[in-house]
């Protein structure tokens, strides 16, 4: 069965709320971290789909570098701490993945 446009975004929703909730759960239990500083995204391959079409509706993501549609930042933090961030992209991507969206979470130093 296919997702619908309304499950795709109901599936964004609760992907979205995990990666704020998670980057936000490690800045709480590590006040005094920063370092390294950075960015996290996730990538869904391929470039298609319900998820993707969403999120090109919402406004969200866009083409990501060597392929791929990329959700810069999924937890929306604006931290400049790589670690939370990634954490929040880690959250994302599982939730993503529950729903069988082939995705990675991705990081770079900055």
């Amino acid at each position: 069965m296919t997702m619908t446009q309304s499950a795709a975004k109901a599936l964004l929703a609760r992907a979205f709320m995990a990666a704020d909730s998670e980057c936000r759960s490690m800045i709480k239990d590590n006040p005094n971290e920063w370092f390294p500083c950075g960015f996290a995204s996730v990538v869904i391959k391929p470039a298609r789909g319900p998820v993707v079409a969403a999120l090109k509706d919402l406004g969200i993501g866009g083409k990501a570098y060597g392929g791929g549609y990329s959700v810069w930042n999924p937890s929306n933090n604006p931290t400049q701490w790589m670690d939370a961030k990634y954490q929040g992209a880690i959250a994302f991507a599982k939730v993503l993945r529950s729903a069988g969206v082939d995705c990675e979470p991705e990081c770079r130093m900055d």
